[in-house]
């Protein structure tokens, strides 16, 4: 054998009670039986061939070509490709690209670099491991992060701040038109600011929880129970000879959008409609508040007397309502016109002929 040759073999010699032992491949030998050097190496030898032998035997087994499952190249289609085994897949189907895999992971996460991706096919999730943060990146980070979650509250309390100072506002001007602007004025400026913050967005409120309250439906039910008893009632609500044929349906609810949007928008502009109502029926009044309230009242009632007689107008074209039978339309063609066109003008023929026939003709005189 070559000296140049080196086998790299695992060997531990050992010295145990002045005795020298030789260890290879699980195979204890006594350096005292062996006669020389060349008897050990050769042994050495042999064993490293058979080990050999045995490991690739089993390798050609159980070895399959991996295959990429993303873009399905194998070693021969891509030699120089890193190739990844990151879960409990075997086989073919365990191997993929590391850049095909991070190129699918991107698409999963749509951005979000912190989604978890699992396999799949065997749904195990995928170790995902990002260099260490350096200090300043670690900080940016936590400010960052911290910012994204506190954004939602910021954005709340933003909103709740506007709609107070919109009602506080709305207050002070409603303040104003009630009982005009000195008075109103001085009375804002003389009012405690603790009271000013919690008495000012509350007059909105209040309008809008008065608009609420609707008292014409407990009027028109009363109404409706004892209409019969007066007769000044059923002469300007007349049902009839036989009275009301069916009950209608009640009218839509408060929780119904739009009526929603006009409870809130009737509201807020009551007080603009109280001072033009003062103005125009009670003018005479000095104080500008109590013409302002008195108008308010007016137009309240003049409002809801409008709307009872409505709805009461309503109520009883609804109980008069019937379902007529169905009738097939009659549907005339072109073609039957112009057939109808022919048959007249045929007949205005036929006409015109009889009266020929029917003139006298004028008669011969026999003059010999």
């Amino acid at each position: 054998m070559d000296e140049s040759i080196t086998l790299h073999v695992p060997i531990v010699i050992s010295k145990y009670k002045h005795r020298l032992w030789f260890c290879c491949f699980g195979e204890v030998i006594s350096l005292q039986t062996m006669y020389n050097k060349a008897h050990i190496i050769k042994l050495m030898y042999k064993r490293l061939l058979s080990h050999l032998n045995s490991v690739a035997a089993s390798n050609t087994l159980i070895y399959e070509e991996p295959s990429c499952w993303v873009c399905f190249a194998t070693e021969e289609d891509d030699s120089e490709a890193e190739w990844v085994s990151p879960c409990r897949c075997k086989g073919t189907s365990g191997w993929v690209h590391q850049t095909c895999l991070q190129r699918w992971i991107d698409e999963k996460q749509k951005g979000d670099s912190s989604a978890a991706v699992a396999c799949p096919q065997c749904n195990t999730g995928y170790i995902i491991d990002f260099p260490s943060y350096g200090l300043i990146m670690r900080t940016i980070n936590s400010v960052d992060t911290l910012i994204y979650r506190a954004c939602p509250f910021g954005a709340g309390l933003i909103f709740c701040g506007t709609v107070y100072w919109t009602a506080f506002s709305y207050g002070c001007v409603v303040v104003t038109q009630v009982c005009g602007s000195e008075e109103g004025l001085n009375k804002l400026q003389d009012m405690d600011p603790w009271v000013m913050l919690v008495s000012m967005p509350m007059i909105p409120v209040v309008l809008i929880l008065g608009r609420m309250i609707r008292w014409e439906d407990y009027i028109l039910r009363i109404w409706r129970k004892h209409s019969s008893k007066i007769p000044l009632i059923n002469y300007m609500f007349p049902y009839g000879d036989s009275g009301p044929l069916r009950t209608p349906a009640d009218p839509p609810s408060p929780s119904d959008p739009i009526c929603a949007t006009r409870i809130l928008c009737g509201a807020l502009a009551m007080p603009t409609f109280a001072v033009m109502f003062g103005k125009m029926m009670f003018g005479t009044v000095k104080s500008h508040t109590q013409r302002t309230v008195l108008g308010g009242v007016a137009y309240v009632a003049l409002k809801g007397a409008l709307k009872i007689y409505f709805r009461q107008q309503q109520y009883i074209r609804q109980s008069y309502r019937i379902i007529k039978n169905f009738s097939e339309p009659v549907v005339i063609s072109d073609d039957s016109s112009d057939e109808d066109d022919d048959d007249d003008e045929d007949e205005e023929e036929e006409m015109e002929i009889e009266v020929d026939e029917d003139d006298e003709l004028p008669e011969l005189v026999d003059v010999r």
